[in-house]
């Protein structure tokens, strides 16, 4: 392909651009994504009409694929991410519509979206589009069915760009497809975009796919055995327990991620002990989810470097965790919604916990979109318990700063505020060391040195 980077840089800021993105449910794959572009200024590209690109997340493409690629990635990323997986099993367009809005309004020069699904009763199979006209859903798309043959004959590629020849509309286009596994080590081209300043975004540090018992976190339908992947890796045996933690690395992992228990059969200390070692081989840390006693338990005698929530911890466990130096993520922010008794238990444990003495990390688990809140405001919240708890501000911020970068192995580079740190700042009214509610109400974000505008402030 005759396209240097100017050419590439010259298609991102084009205006003219009609780009539009659709979302596909399909039952091996629960999302996966096309790009669909009219080039009115790329001649070059006029010349290639058949052009597969493949493997988007290796590093060897050469210089000009590499920044089409991620010129191609930048909206997928910006928007598709946006839209949960509950929202498209079965298809929410009253969720969906206001994500695709603000990636109308965030990117001047998308002209439509297009939404798709064979898994749903209304509108199966049907291509509905969302553009600046409507500022809506609209039905019988001329372009649909071209757009679905082009999708299916991308589906057994987990990572291509197909630029093609087709005439829409009865005009001549140059058109092109993205297509990806979401959730298949995305988060990993997620990171990468971020670093590349391609979007902007937090410090990532990613896990792949999870490394679990079989079944994972979910209990599976017979005639639906892969539901849980590729989110969950199953790994019962010590060679699949390789296989699993040397799959994640090569794809981009920067720690390993293990479901303990949530079966009836759980990793055992010596599965979580080689679970370890193996990371540890990568130079990677190991992270274990472990809700339950024994599950917890057996995380910490193992010395994994983190539980995730802990929910059932004894006093005696949070003392072994200590002893080996494993950090607890506890997700207390769960604790707003849940039971009154479950509240009175994660409040409990996290109490009991600071008393012990375990280095603790302030982690959500906030997955919810809610209209009008941002992930951080929501993820603020979680600050009640700990304030419920009887945790110090300090403490607090502590868990959040030192004691987290700490854990995610960047703490040379983030995390305090002193020369060679990266600028990584935020602003608030009061002081947070004497009033931690105050966190709640960010007025600045500074990421790399960069102000970060906040919602309503424009671009």
């Amino acid at each position: 392909m005759d396209i240097g980077p100017s050419v590439v840089n010259q298609l991102v800021r084009d205006r003219s651009l009609r780009l539009a993105t659709a979302l596909a449910v399909a039952v091996a794959i629960p999302v996966a994504v096309l790009f669909y572009f009219q080039f009115r200024s790329i001649s070059a590209l006029s010349r290639s009409s058949a052009v597969i690109l493949r493997q988007l997340s290796q590093e060897t493409a050469g210089g000009a694929a590499q920044s089409l690629q991620d010129a191609l990635k930048a909206p997928y990323i910006n928007v598709l991410l946006r839209v949960s997986q509950a929202q498209t099993e079965p298809l929410d367009l009253g969720l969906i519509g206001p994500t695709l809005e603000q990636g109308l309004e965030n990117e001047p020069f998308v002209q439509r979206f297009y939404v798709w699904s064979d898994q749903t009763i209304e509108h199966r199979d049907e291509v509905l589009a969302y553009d600046r006209d409507s500022h809506g859903f609209t039905t019988n798309v001329p372009e649909g069915p071209l757009m679905v043959k082009r999708f299916h004959e991308l589906a057994p590629q987990k990572h291509a760009i197909s630029v093609f020849e087709a005439v829409i509309d009865g005009r001549r286009h140059n058109t092109a497809f993205c297509r990806d596994h979401f959730l298949h080590h995305c988060e990993e081209q997620v990171r990468r975009a971020i670093q590349r300043g391609l979007v902007p975004g937090p410090t990532m540090i990613t896990a792949g796919r999870i490394i679990a018992p079989y079944g994972g976190q979910f209990h599976l339908q017979p005639d639906k055995p892969a539901l849980a992947e590729p989110e969950y890796y199953f790994a019962d045996t010590h060679d699949e327990m390789v296989k699993a933690v040397r799959e994640n690395v090569h794809y981009g992992a920067t720690v390993i991620k293990i479901v303990v228990d949530d079966q009836q059969y759980i990793y055992s200390i010596e599965d979580i002990v080689f679970l370890k070692n193996e990371a540890a081989r990568a130079g990677m840390k190991l992270a274990a989810h472990a809700w339950t006693e024994p599950g917890a338990h057996n995380a910490a005698e193992a010395g994994v470097a983190s539980i995730e929530h802990g929910f059932d911890m004894t006093d005696a466990d949070l003392e072994i965790a200590k002893k080996n130096g494993v950090v607890l993520v506890g997700t207390e922010y769960l604790a707003i919604a849940d039971s009154p008794e479950a509240h009175r238990q994660w409040v409990d444990r996290l109490s009991r916990a600071y008393k012990v003495g375990v280095v603790l990390v302030f982690g959500t688990d906030a997955t919810n979109l809610l209209v009008g809140v941002t992930r951080g405001q929501d993820a603020m919240t979680g600050i009640d318990p700990w304030v419920e708890a009887g945790i110090p501000a300090p403490e607090i911020l502590k868990a959040m700063t030192t004691s987290a970068t700490r854990l995610l192995g960047v703490d040379k580079q983030r995390g305090t505020l002193q020369p060679g740190m990266f600028a990584d700042l935020i602003a608030t009214p009061d002081n947070p060391l004497t009033n931690i509610q105050t966190l709640k109400q960010v007025n600045f974000v500074m990421k790399n040195g960069v102000v970060v505008p906040l919602p309503g402030q424009g671009r």
